[in-house]
């Protein structure tokens, strides 16, 4: 039986070792949040740096992806992010 390197293991991938909830609350579970803790993370965020509004959110994560770029799931590697038509329309000169 080989074994896995460290490499080839995803970042949320689910362990059997506990630690402590990403969302600060400090109780234990296998994964990255106990069920439901993500949401809460999630709103809490919003909350505290985005004055409570989700599009405030949504529209900082767009714009650091379009001036960074997103990255590769698997490599963890930064690559352009591709603007959708949508997008483009204000852009263009009707």
């Amino acid at each position: 039986m080989a074994l896995m390197s460290s490499a080839s293991v995803k970042p949320n991938a689910v362990t059997h070792e506990p630690r402590l909830c990403g969302c600060g609350c400090r109780k234990l579970t296998t994964g990255e949040f106990r069920r439901g803790h993500d949401l809460r993370a999630i709103r809490d965020l919003i909350r505290n740096m985005f004055a409570g509004s989700p599009r405030r959110l949504i529209d900082y994560v767009t714009s650091m992806a379009a001036q960074h770029g997103l990255p590769n799931p698997l490599t963890g590697e930064l690559q352009p992010w591709p603007r959708r038509l949508i997008d483009t329309l204000p852009d263009l000169e009707l």
